[in-house]
């Protein structure tokens, strides 16, 4: 119960950094959804510049990242948990994968040299093959040592929500 307490914290010092974040630009608020894997905070990024869009997109991982060095600074050894569960949500958000802060980070990397249509064909194509690398990666390490059931069962929900998002086309 304490590290879902953790978690849950960790989560929504996630959420509100993307909200600061996108307050301090004036990028309008749009929604907020929640799937087994999480909220999803939406935002109009319509007429927005992509480096904006980039910053907003960065805000979650950089809050927990900097709540985790905070709460190890000041809590020391008690924060520990903490600031690893608040570090580990913030890798996987960062990965490259549509519907995560990392998709939609690269997204905002690549539109700012390729057409936004081509700068959408290749997130897909990288978030296929990290999906991919991600499932694989975690089977093995399941087969290997037998204690990953978990990470396992979340690693293929993530393959089918994203199958659901883009529908495999």
């Amino acid at each position: 119960m304490r590290e879902f307490l953790l978690l849950m914290t960790a989560a929504v010092l996630h959420e509100l950094g993307h909200l600061l974040c996108a307050g301090i630009l004036r990028i309008p608020f749009a929604g907020l959804s929640f799937r087994p894997c999480g909220a999803v905070m939406t935002f109009d990024f319509s007429g927005t510049p992509y480096g904006r869009e980039l910053c907003v997109h960065l805000a979650g991982a950089g809050t927990g990242l900097f709540t985790a060095w905070i709460a190890l600074r000041i809590f020391g050894e008690a924060a520990v948990r903490f600031a690893g569960i608040s570090v580990l949500l913030g890798v996987l958000n960062l990965l490259p994968v549509e519907g995560f802060d990392g998709g939609g980070a690269l997204f905002c990397l690549l539109a700012n040299f390729l057409p936004p249509d081509s700068a959408g064909g290749v997130c897909r194509v990288v978030s296929r093959c990290c999906l991919l690398l991600l499932w694989t990666a975690v089977l093995w390490l399941e087969l290997r040592m037998q204690s990953g059931t978990v990470f396992l069962l979340y690693v293929l929900y993530l393959l089918i929500f994203y199958a659901e998002i883009v529908n495999f086309q």
